[in-house]
């Protein structure tokens, strides 16, 4: 077997294992990646860490496909993998790059590799035609031989290397820096979305304890009601007697005798008849007293109840625009798929009704608190 020929398999065999070298480190990263949160496609597409490793190690048997179908040309067979050995190597400085853009970008690369040594191989032969009898009688020499590969070793390769190594470093230091860039947006997104999901957490406490504020204070406003009613009618009933009593006093001035309360009182005992006027007056003004300071107590825990309903809303609509915010992040994480939210504060439910539970205690209803901290 020539020597060449030798070479180029030599060239070739060093090639294909630099390559599936590469496709190995853009598994491993995409499996990385995807530990660490940095992208979504097992949550997006449900595609499993099997299926990711096949669809991964297919797409690199193409790259290496595609490179042998090059690495076998008869005479840029040595010179293609020689340049591709030395320009893939620089694969190696980017630690981040997405496997994808990574295993695509060294496709295009293939392409591009090639492109230059058949570029330098048909100047060569011009150079060749050029430089006469001598040269193209050792050129059909070589040809005659089968070493027509020994043409890469006339031309200088270091600035062709160094500008398709360039090119290529170009390319990745792109798809790195996106994806720098959109690791930092993410983790702010995660950093964003523990905060508000902290904030709502946080929110929906208090909620529960102002609710639990407003339902003690509307149960003080309803015994105060009922008191303030209560001596109200207290009043009202004493008044009647009063003034009832306050008429037979009259008549027994008038007339000397008269029978009120199953009681019979005569002119000696008028008396005796206006102290207990006077003790119903008495209670009168007591019952006055108490009702004025019981409705007063009312309405004041009425002013708490109105102030305590709007601090309600406006937590409500505080929980309603974080539970907003908490979905559209999570969205942006591709962490939800539900429908989108209403913002709008028209559809808080009324807060004109305690809620309980059979046993009294404060219950949140549903349409009142319609999020989870989940962010669906």
């Amino acid at each position: 077997m020539p020597i060449g020929k030798i070479t180029a398999e030599v060239a070739k065999k060093g090639a294909v294992e630099l390559i599936k070298q590469l496709i190995g480190v853009a598994i491993t990263e995409a499996f990385k990646a995807e530990a660490n949160g940095f992208t979504r496609i097992m949550v997006e597409n449900e595609v499993s860490r099997d299926m990711r490793h096949r669809q991964l190690t297919k797409k690199g048997e193409k790259l290496v496909k595609e490179f042998e179908k090059h690495a076998d040309a008869a005479v840029t067979g040595l010179s293609f993998s020689l340049a591709v050995a030395h320009v893939f190597g620089e694969a190696n400085r980017f630690s981040l790059v997405p496997a994808d853009g990574l295993l695509d970008t060294l496709h295009g690369m293939l392409g591009k590799i090639d492109f230059a040594v058949d570029r330098e191989y048909q100047q060569y032969l011009e150079r060749v035609d050029k430089a006469g009898v001598v040269a193209k009688t050792g050129n059909v020499v070589h040809n005659v031989f089968g070493v027509a590969e020994t043409w890469h070793w006339n031309i200088s390769w270091n600035p062709i290397y160094f500008k398709l190594k360039r090119d290529l470093r170009r390319q990745l230091q792109a798809l790195e820096d996106a994806r720098l860039q959109r690791i930092k947006a993410q983790k702010g997104r995660e950093a964003l979305k523990t905060q508000i999901s902290a904030k709502l957490s946080g929110s929906i406490q208090e909620l529960k304890i102002m609710i639990g504020k407003f339902v003690e204070i509307e149960r003080k406003s309803t015994t105060w009601e009922r008191e303030s009613t209560r001596h109200l009618d207290s009043w009202h009933a004493t008044r009647d007697i009063l003034h009832q009593g306050t008429r037979e006093y009259d008549r027994l001035k008038n007339e000397g005798v008269v029978a009120w309360q199953n009681e019979v009182y005569r002119k000696k005992d008028a008396a005796a008849l206006r102290e207990i006027l006077r003790g119903y007056s008495r209670t009168m003004r007591r019952e006055s007293r108490n009702y004025h300071d019981a409705n007063a107590k009312f309405e004041a825990l009425e002013k708490q109840e109105d102030s305590m309903e709007k601090k309600l809303y406006a937590k409500l609509a505080q929980i309603r625009d974080l539970h907003w915010q908490l979905w559209k992040v999570r969205k942006e994480l591709n962490q939800t798929k539900r429908k989108e939210p209403v913002r709008s504060l028209d559809g808080l439910p009324p807060l004109d009704v305690p809620w309980r539970l059979p046993t009294g205690y404060v219950k949140l209803r549903v349409d009142a608190y319609p999020f989870r901290l989940n962010g669906n």
